[in-house]
C-alpha cells in the first residue's frame, strides 16, 4: 500500500512538471512572438 502512494505521488508529481513546462513554453513563445 505504501509502495501505491509513492507511485501515485510520483505520478501526480510528473503530471504536474509536464503542465508547468508546457504552460511556461506557451508563455515564452508568445512573449518572443510579441516582442517581434
Amino acid at each position: 500500500k505504501e509502495v501505491n502512494v509513492e507511485i501515485k505521488k510520483l505520478t501526480v508529481h510528473t503530471t504536474l512538471l509536464k503542465e508547468t513546462l508546457s504552460w511556461i513554453t506557451s508563455n515564452t513563445s508568445f512573449f518572443h512572438g510579441w516582442e517581434v
